[in-house]
Parts: C-alpha cells; sequence; structure tokens
C-alpha cells in the first residue's frame, strides 16, 4: 500500500538563492541563508520578501551590498521539481548584528524588479482609453504586462505629471475603476505570474474555493514522522490550521470613520451648473455581490437602544466637483468626469465596499504541501472549518460543531510564504462578507461551564 506522498505537509526540497552584485560578481549563498520568506497581498503590484543571512563566509565585503544587486531564488518542492523560480532586486540591508567575533547575521529585502526600476522612473505624457488600458500604457514604462478585466468607465484622458511614476499612475487608475454594480479593483502580483493582474472584487468573490477538502482549526498536536500516520492522516494534517486569529472584528466605530455604512454624496456638475446630493447605503452594493456562503454579514435593524438602522446613518458628508466634459474630443473624459451625474455614485460604493471588506478578518497558519506552486492570490477563495464555541460531545455532528460565523470561503487578501528549518509553511490572511444561512438557528449552550 502506498504511503502518504511525502513525510511532513510542512516538508518541501530546497532553496538556492544567488546573488549578482553591481560588477556581475555571482556568489550562491544558499548554505548561509536560514529563513526564507515572500509576501503577497490582494492591493500591493509587487512581491516583496527577505531572507536572514548567518554570514561566516564574508559575503557581506564579498557582495559590498550597495541596494544596486539582484537575487535569483529558485525552491523546489520534496521531489526537486522547481515552483519558484524569478530574480528578484535586493532593496536593503536590514538588522545586522554581529553575532560572535567571526559572524554575523543580517536580513536582506528584495521586491519585484519592475517595482525597482519604478522607484527609478517619473514620465509625463497623456494617456488616454478606459481605465484598465491606461493602467497597461502605464506599467509597459516599466516592463510589466497586464491581465486586466474590463471596467464600467468611459474612455478618459489623464495626463500624468512629472510627480508621478508608473506604478502610482496605474495605482490612481485602479482607484478611478469599478463595475456596473459599483464594485472596487484589485491590482495585485503573485510569485507565479510575470504579470500583474486587475480583478474586480465581483469577480473575486465569484470564484470557487481551490481545497475541496476545508482546512481544518485543530489543537490537536501533530504527527511528526512518517510511519506514524496513513495516507489520510496525511490528507488531514495537510489541511490543518495551527493557528488562527481574528484580529478586529465586526468593528463599527471604524465603519463611521471610513463611511462604510452610510455617506452623503454631493456632486457639483460645473457644465450643468447644478449639484446633485445622493445617499451611500451599505445595503445596495453588498446586495448585488457574490455569496459564496450563503447571507450578507450585516442586519438592517438595530437594537432601539442604537437608533436608527446603521445604512441610514451619515458618517461623512463628500463634496467633488465633476465637470461633464473637458476635452472637446466626443466621448473622452477627464480622471474625474462621467457622462451621467448617476455614474458618480459608482465610486462611493466602491469606497463603501473597501471599507466594509476589513470588517471580518482572518489569519491563519497552515502547512505549504497544498499550497506549493499554486497561483492563488486573487484566483481563488479559500474554505476554512473552524468549530463552534462549545464542549464537543462524542454524538455531535461536524455541521452542528461548525463555527458558523466564522467557518466558511474567505477572499485571501495576504500570503507569506516562509521557508524555514526544512520546513515550509503559509500565513494566510482573508475577508468574507457573508454567513453560512445555518447561522440563523444557532443555539448557545445552556448547561454548566466547567
Amino acid at each position: 500500500m502506498a504511503g502518504p506522498p511525502q513525510p511532513s505537509p510542512y516538508d518541501f526540497g530546497s532553496y538556492k538563492l544567488v546573488i549578482t552584485s553591481a560588477e556581475g560578481k555571482e556568489v550562491d549563498v544558499s548554505n548561509l541563508v536560514v529563513e526564507l520568506n515572500f509576501f503577497e497581498s490582494l492591493k500591493d503590484p509587487y512581491v516583496n520578501g527577505n531572507f536572514l543571512i548567518l554570514d561566516s563566509a564574508n559575503i557581506f565585503n564579498y557582495v559590498n551590498f550597495r541596494g544596486q544587486e539582484v537575487v535569483k531564488i529558485t525552491v523546489t518542492d520534496f521531489y526537486n521539481n522547481i515552483k519558484i523560480n524569478k530574480t528578484y532586486a535586493i532593496t536593503a540591508v536590514n538588522k545586522h548584528v554581529k553575532t560572535a567575533d567571526s559572524s554575523s547575521a543580517y536580513i536582506i529585502t528584495f521586491h519585484d524588479v519592475h517595482m525597482y526600476k519604478n522607484q527609478k522612473t517619473v514620465f509625463s505624457k497623456a494617456l488616454v482609453g478606459k481605465p484598465e488600458s491606461i493602467i497597461k500604457q502605464a506599467l509597459a514604462e516599466v516592463g510589466i504586462g497586464l491581465n486586466e478585466e474590463t471596467s464600467t468607465q468611459k474612455k478618459m484622458r489623464f495626463i500624468v505629471p512629472f510627480t508621478m511614476n508608473p506604478v502610482s499612475v496605474a495605482h490612481t487608475m485602479k482607484n478611478r475603476m469599478t463595475t456596473g454594480t459599483g464594485s472596487p479593483f484589485f491590482l495585485h502580483a503573485s510569485i507565479y505570474n510575470s504579470n500583474l493582474s486587475l480583478k474586480s472584487l465581483d469577480t473575486l468573490l465569484g470564484q470557487p474555493a481551490f481545497n475541496s477538502q476545508p482546512f481544518k482549526y485543530s489543537s490537536v498536536a501533530e504527527i511528526k514522522t512518517n510511519s506514524e500516520y496513513s495516507v489520510e492522516q496525511f490528507e488531514s494534517l495537510s489541511h490543518r490550521i495551527a493557528a488562527v486569529n481574528f484580529d478586529r472584528n465586526q468593528d463599527a466605530l471604524q465603519q463611521f470613520e471610513k463611511a462604510g455604512f452610510g455617506s452623503q454624496y454631493i456632486w457639483v456638475d460645473t457644465f450643468a451648473d447644478k449639484a446633485d446630493e445622493e445617499r451611500y447605503r451599505i445595503t445596495e452594493p453588498l446586495s448585488t455581490l457574490p455569496k459564496p456562503n450563503g447571507l450578507p454579514d450585516y442586519a438592517s435593524t438595530l437594537p432601539s437602544e442604537l437608533g436608527k438602522p446603521l445604512h441610514e446613518s451619515v458618517s461623512s458628508y463628500i463634496s467633488e466637483i465633476t465637470t461633464r466634459q473637458s476635452f472637446p474630443e466626443p466621448d473622452i473624459y477627464a480622471y474625474h468626469e462621467e457622462k451621467e451625474i448617476n455614474r458618480h455614485n459608482y465610486k462611493a460604493k466602491a469606497k463603501g465596499l473597501k471599507s466594509f471588506s476589513v470588517k471580518s478578518f482572518v489569519t491563519m497558519q497552515c502547512p505549504g504541501y497544498e499550497f506549493f506552486g499554486k497561483d492563488l492570490i486573487g484566483a481563488n477563495l479559500i474554505d476554512v472549518y473552524i468549530p463552534k464555541d462549545l464542549p464537543i460531545e462524542v454524538e455531535s455532528s461536524p455541521e452542528f460543531i461548525k463555527d458558523k460565523k466564522r467557518s466558511g470561503k474567505y477572499l485571501m487578501t495576504n500570503i507569506r510564504h516562509m521557508f524555514k528549518n526544512s520546513q515550509y509553511s503559509v500565513t494566510v490572511a482573508g475577508v468574507k462578507f457573508d454567513n453560512d444561512r445555518g447561522i440563523a438557528n444557532e443555539q448557545f449552550y445552556q448547561g454548566e461551564v466547567n
């Protein structure tokens, strides 16, 4: 009978790091690196990371670090199949500590090459097209491609001042984009993709979960050796959440500050010499989002002591000048312009949904086995099973034990890939907008508490 696919869900093959100095010197520092980290984020158009070197070979002087180096990083799985193979720009040496007379420890940080080029590039020109087209034109200045989705905004002209670099232009235009329902867009990078990706919140929430078996939190200690578990146990361990943390969840005051629930907008149209006033309510854009879990994580009522519903509140008053059409060409608009005044409401919805997105936030630590070699950030949801806070009885079913509030499909917003001590683990952060429908029927334990 075949055994588990590898000794542990944390095991990987090896990593190789070759640094090239400004003068063209190459040095393999793989044997001196004790920790390697990659960071992916749904809101960042770049991948960054760091590695910890314990130097007893005079590498620091040999390379003569100036922030003008590149590092080629190759990481293989347990069977020596290459999973990560990419060159990054070294940007800094951090926390340089002398550990003994003949050794030092220091952390080298790195970024995607296009971000390094971006920081030393400013340009000025007129870019014309839909926002996603302008983003693609800007990114071409630093040699990076774009996998884009179409927005609802019209063709526009954007005059780039000499104070902006290509990625800042892309970021500015991304913030102007929405879908026809007001969903915002996210521009992000991946360790497995050489292009950036531009996707709407609608698309992101409509994706399937990459794991058919949910990742499950369990405080049970791991089994350490290959001889101690079966294939089934390996499968369970590879989907085990070792630690889970919910930071600052359901923070209504934060939503008030960021106009997440309700706000008043006034769009001043100087072309028509009039102002239109509109009330933003979270209930409208929230109702149009895909609901992979079932029910929106929002109630349209409040206890009488707290006043009227949150979406009827006005926590901010926002005024914006919105000229109708500055340029003489037909169907070419400036950054703040729209053809019809009501199309400006898309901006209010996008801002509200971005604020609302941090309302339910989770951070999980998992084995790396199921994540290795998979382009997941912005491409898939993650299905999570958290047991509810109740004494568990033998006859209890998994559905009864399931926490209907904290379990479910989360949109992954951040992934940290950590290779340390011959083990690969990931820390995943995610958000969700909805809950399991069964939460409406939840009961609490009324027996004795030990």
